[in-house]
C-alpha cells in the first residue's frame, strides 16, 4: 500500500450558526500529521469546515490524493458530516480512524454513529502510527491484529465494540516535531487577533492538560486532570522555527493555561530576551497565580495581552462551577497586569443552569470595576462529560432549550436560550464599543487598521 493518508477536519458551519467559530489550524490534528510524516507518511490535510466543503467534495480529494486512509477529527458538533464521509469512505475502500475528544469522551457512541474501522482514544500521536505499522505488516486491521493496540475502539466479528486497555498519556512533549503549518489551507483562516496588531497569527500548544475541576468542562474526561508541558528550551526552540520558516507576524498559545507553571513562564519570558526573539505574542491563564514582577517580565519578553476565564462576578456562581477563585482574586490580578502593560481580555459565560438575572448583573457590575481592554460574553454550552451536563442537562429539563447531537443549548433560571444570546450581544457592545477601547486599537493598531477593525465590526452586525 502506497504510505498516504488524508486527515479531515469536518464542516458543521450549518449545525449551530449562532456559535462563533473560529477558522484557525486545528493543531491537534498538526501535531499528528507532524508525527507521521516523520515517520515517511505523505500527509494530505482537508479542513472541510475552512474551505465550507461537503462530504461528497471531501471524498472526492481524498481520491484524488491517493489516500487509502482517512483519519476524522470528531468533535461534539461533527457527527452528521463524519457519518455521512465514513459512509463514502466504506463506498469506495478507503479505511477510517476517528480520533479526537469527542472520541474520548464518548468513545462507544462515536463508534456506534460513525461505524469507523478503528477509534483512537486519547492522543493519536503514538497510537496511530502503531495502527497504520499494522496495516502495512499485516495488510489489514482484524480484530487479533488490533487487540494488543492500546487507546482504541473497534467493532469485533461478532459486531461487539471492544474498547482495549488505556494508553498512558504522553509525558515527554518535548520530542514532539514541529507543527508542519505548511500542510494547512492557511489562505481559508482568520489568521487576526484581537490584541496583536500585524497578520499572520500562528497559534501554538506548549503544554496539554488542565489539573482543575470546572464543573462546566468536558476537559476533565480527556485529560484526566493531569497536565505535561513542553520545556521552555522547546518552546523557545518552536518559536525560532516558526520565525524562520513561515510569514508569522505573532503567536498566539492556546494552552488551557499557559501561566499555571509560573517557573517554566519565567524561563520562556527570560529565554526570548536573551535569543534576541522579536515577535509579540498573546497567552490565556487563570487570573490568580501571577505577581507583578512576572507580568513586568512577560511584557518586556514581548506579551501583548492575557486572556483570563473569569467566567462570572457572582460568588455563588463561581463556587457552583467549580473555578476556585474568588472575584476579588480575579480583580486583583486583572489590575496587575493593566499596571504591567498587558492588555486583559475577560471571557465570561452568560447563562448557566440555575443563575438568575441579580448574578448576571454581578458579573456586569465586576466588568464595571475591572475596566477590562477586551470583554467576551458568550452564552453557556452543555457539553458532554461535564458534571453541570450529567446533573441538569442529559435528560430533558426545564434547562434545555435545544440538542445539537449531543451538545445542548441551555436555558439559565431566568432567561431563555435567545435572551442569553441577545443580553450576550448587548453587553458585548457596551463593553467593547467605549472610549477606552478605541484609544487601545489605535494606540496599537493606527488609525487605518483601526477604522478597517470598527468597519468589519459594524458590517458583522448588519449581516
Amino acid at each position: 500500500m502506497t504510505k498516504k493518508i488524508t486527515l479531515v477536519i469536518p464542516n458543521y458551519r450549518e449545525v449551530c450558526e449562532c456559535l462563533l467559530l473560529s477558522k484557525r489550524p486545528l493543531l491537534g490534528v498538526g501535531y499528528i500529521a507532524a508525527v507521521l510524516m516523520q515517520k515517511g507518511w505523505s500527509v494530505n490535510v482537508i479542513d472541510a469546515f475552512a474551505e465550507n466543503l461537503t462530504p461528497e467534495q471531501v471524498i472526492k480529494r481524498i481520491q484524488n490524493s491517493g489516500s487509502e486512509i482517512t483519519g476524522i477529527s470528531l468533535n461534539v458538533l461533527a457527527y452528521e458530516f463524519a457519518k455521512e464521509l465514513a459512509g463514502l469512505c466504506r463506498r469506495y475502500g478507503i479505511k477510517v480512524i476517528v480520533g479526537g475528544p469527542e472520541v474520548t469522551i464518548s468513545p462507544g457512541t462515536a463508534v456506534k454513529e460513525i461505524r469507523p474501522d478503528v477509534a483512537v482514544i486519547g492522543e493519536g500521536e503514538q497510537t496511530i502510527p502503531e495502527l497504520l505499522g499494522i496495516l502495512e505488516s499485516e495488510g489489514r486491521w482484524s480484530p487479533k491484529f488490533l487487540a494488543s493496540v492500546k487507546g482504541i475502539a473497534f467493532f469485533d466479528i461478532d459486531g461487539q465494540i471492544i474498547r482495549t486497555d488505556t494508553r498512558q498519556r504522553i509525558t515527554d512533549l518535548d520530542n514532539l516535531p514541529f507543527m508542519p503549518y505548511e500542510i494547512f489551507p492557511l489562505n481559508s483562516y482568520n489568521l487576526s487577533y484581537s490584541t496583536l496588531p500585524k497578520t499572520p497569527v500562528f497559534g501554538v500548544y506548549t503544554s496539554r492538560g488542565c489539573p482543575y475541576n470546572c464543573s462546566f468542562c468536558s476537559n476533565r474526561e480527556v485529560w484526566q486532570r493531569k497536565c505535561f508541558y513542553m520545556s521552555a528550551e522547546r518552546v523557545l526552540d518552536e518559536i525560532e522555527h516558526i520565525i524562520a520558516n513561515y510569514p508569522v507576524k505573532g503567536i498566539n498559545f492556546h494552552d488551557d493555561s499557559f501561566s499555571l507553571n509560573e517557573k517554566r513562564v519565567i524561563g520562556i519570558c527570560e529565554g526570548i530576551l536573551s535569543r534576541g526573539i522579536k515577535i509579540p505574542w498573546a497567552c490565556q491563564g487563570r487570573a490568580e497565580g501571577l505577581d507583578e514582577e512576572t507580568l513586568r517580565l512577560m511584557k518586556r519578553a514581548g506579551c501583548k495581552s492575557m486572556s483570563f476565564g473569569i467566567e462570572s462576578g457572582s460568588k455563588r456562581i463561581l463556587s457552583f462551577i467549580n473555578k476556585e477563585i474568588e472575584p476579588e482574586q480575579a480583580l486583583a490580578t486583572i489590575r496587575l497586569a493593566k499596571k504591567a502593560g498587558i492588555a486583559v481580555i475577560a471571557s465570561i459565560m452568560v447563562g448557566l443552569p440555575t443563575q438568575t438575572r441579580a448574578e448576571e448583573n454581578q458579573t456586569i457590575q465586576f466588568l464595571k470595576k475591572a475596566k477590562c481592554t477586551i470583554v467576551y460574553m458568550a452564552p453557556y454550552l452543555g457539553y458532554p462529560g461535564s458534571d453541570i451536563y450529567k446533573q441538569f442537562l442529559s435528560n430533558d429539563s426545564k434547562y434545555v432549550y435545544k440538542r445539537i447531537g449531543t451538545l445542548v443549548l441551555p436555558n439559565s433560571e431566568e432567561l431563555s436560550w435567545p435572551q442569553k444570546v441577545a443580553f450576550m450581544k448587548r453587553y458585548n457592545r457596551k463593553f467593547n464599543l467605549t472610549f477606552r477601547h478605541l484609544l487601545y486599537l489605535i494606540a496599537n493598531f493606527g488609525m487605518i487598521a483601526t477604522a478597517k477593525i470598527c468597519l468589519n465590526k459594524i458590517l458583522r452586525r448588519k449581516q
